[in-house]
């Protein structure tokens, strides 16, 4: 595949995931066993497009990936103690809505099937 046809297959994947979230949206008002079956046809829709859409794409020109960051964890590395340590005012949730957003929209995808698949899991408990 050419880098030309690559960029544009990205683009139309891109659009189809979109077009899959708001019929994921849609769905959502259905009576509930509407929604069931049609939520799962599209998580799995979803499920084939990452697996199966954009890995050849990826494969061929890496550099096409969104780029993440290292999912290690964090260490401390500090001398502080305890009682030297000033913590900032409690957060809003204005404050976590600006943290969590602009992580949240690279990894929209992931976000929104976890969403769902939890609203769904909710649901059915009732």
């Amino acid at each position: 595949m050419s880098r030309d046809s690559a960029e544009r297959l990205v683009l139309y994947l891109e659009d189809a995931e979109e077009n899959l979230q708001r019929a994921l949206l849609a769905v959502s008002s259905f009576p509930k066993e509407e929604r069931q079956k049609f939520s799962k046809l599209l998580y799995q829709a979803v499920a084939v497009l990452n697996s199966d859409g954009w890995k050849p794409v990826y494969d061929e020109y890496p550099d096409l990936a969104p780029e993440y960051e290292s999912l290690e964890p964090p260490t401390i590395n500090s001398e502080l103690s305890w009682d030297k340590v000033s913590l900032e005012p409690p957060l809003t949730a204005e404050d976590v809505d600006a943290i969590l957003l602009p992580l949240l929209r690279s990894h929209w995808k992931k976000v929104m099937l976890v969403v769902y698949e939890a609203r769904d899991s909710c649901i059915m408990q009732r």
